[in-house]
């Protein structure tokens, strides 16, 4: 996805020729589009993340949390072992994934930090190196990726800017429900970023 998938969409016309690029991407997308540009292979103009953090158990408050979803990671790499791949369509995380992904997730998970199987390019130190403006933005009542997640990824990408967004009292969101019922509230905040951008030749 980093090395094929995104330079493919960048070489079209309509991105190629652009003024002005914004790569955004949500939980896993917005990784993708962090390490994708911190490897050079995609160069937008700026990154914006939605309820992207990082997967390890220390991001979890409190001990009994850190060893539950230290078992979860487990449980996810031995079934993907297993099976050859991630069923996660029938087990309500993450969708169906190919064993190379959650190989991936997992170790990030895990350690921290971004080792891609077969990629010895160092993720890390390119993403400690980043100066493309980039921006991650955490979703209150995110029951997955909470803002200590998002802290720490924004920490390692080079110090980048982050913010919180609160939806509309009285309306509820989640990981994925803010795409449905909070829209507005999330691209309030993008917009306001990019307008403190530089201007593009």
């Amino acid at each position: 996805m980093i090395r094929r998938d995104l330079p493919a969409v960048f070489a079209r016309p309509e991105v190629r020729d652009a003024p002005r690029v914004v790569l955004i991407g949500h939980s896993m997308g917005g990784a993708l589009a962090l390490l994708s540009t911190a490897a050079g292979v995609v160069a937008p103009h700026a990154v914006v993340t939605i309820a992207t953090g990082t997967s390890w158990c220390a991001a979890e408050f409190g001990a009994w949390r850190r060893a539950r979803r230290a078992a979860g990671i487990r449980v996810v790499r031995l079934v993907t072992r297993l099976l050859g791949y991630w069923p996660g369509h029938r087990l309500g995380f993450a969708g169906r994934q190919p064993s190379t992904v959650i190989r991936d997730w997992a170790y990030e998970a895990s350690h921290g930090r971004f080792r891609l199987a077969g990629d010895p390019f160092d993720y890390e130190d390119a993403l400690a190196a980043m100066t493309t403006p980039r921006l991650l933005l955490s979703i209150e009542g995110d029951h997955l990726i909470n803002p200590r997640a998002v802290a720490l990824l924004a920490r390692r990408a080079a110090g980048a800017e982050r913010e919180t967004v609160r939806s509309t009292p009285g309306v509820r969101v989640d990981h994925f429900s803010w795409a449905r019922r909070a829209i507005a509230d999330v691209s309030a905040p993008i917009d306001r970023w990019l307008t403190t951008l530089e201007p593009q030749p």
